[in-house]
């Protein structure tokens, strides 16, 4: 676990080492479960799956190729997020669920375990992701 330095005005962020064992490249913002599916060593991370969904690891901070290694972010400020809004306006405060299959998460309301709360407004979009979304991760 990695905590960010503590510097005047900067936001501070918690992340963690892991393995992307997902078989396809990763780009910042894209969401990732914990594999304990075929892995299950606490180190390999998938994109989300419904059996998966809470097990949340955190949102890549970087691009990693399969089988490398790299950070997530699990707590804290980011302007980086992927959404798509789906039923209704996302508000600033609305809670965010990953989603099975999608590096993006939805503004659904399900018992799904909520991973980070929305920092701006959105408006509805079901069919395209809005990227570099503000919002305040807490899966930590």
């Amino acid at each position: 676990m990695q905590f960010q330095l503590i510097n005047p005005g900067d936001p501070e962020k918690v992340y963690i080492t892991v393995k992307n064992t997902s078989a396809a490249v990763t780009a910042v913002g894209d969401a990732c479960v914990f594999d304990y599916t075929t892995e299950a060593d606490g180190v390999s991370v998938i994109l989300p799956t419904t059996a998966l969904l809470e097990v949340p690891a955190g949102f890549w901070t970087e691009v990693v190729a399969d089988d490398g290694y790299g950070l997530v972010q699990v707590w804290g400020h980011t302007e980086d997020l992927k959404v798509v809004t789906i039923t209704a306006e996302g508000a600033v405060g609305d809670p965010l669920i990953m989603v099975d299959g999608a590096e993006e998460l939805n503004t659904s309301a399900t018992t799904h375990t909520k991973v980070a709360v929305l920092g701006e407004t959105l408006a509805v979009n079901t069919d395209t992701v809005t990227t570099g979304v503000k919002a305040f991760i807490k899966i930590l």
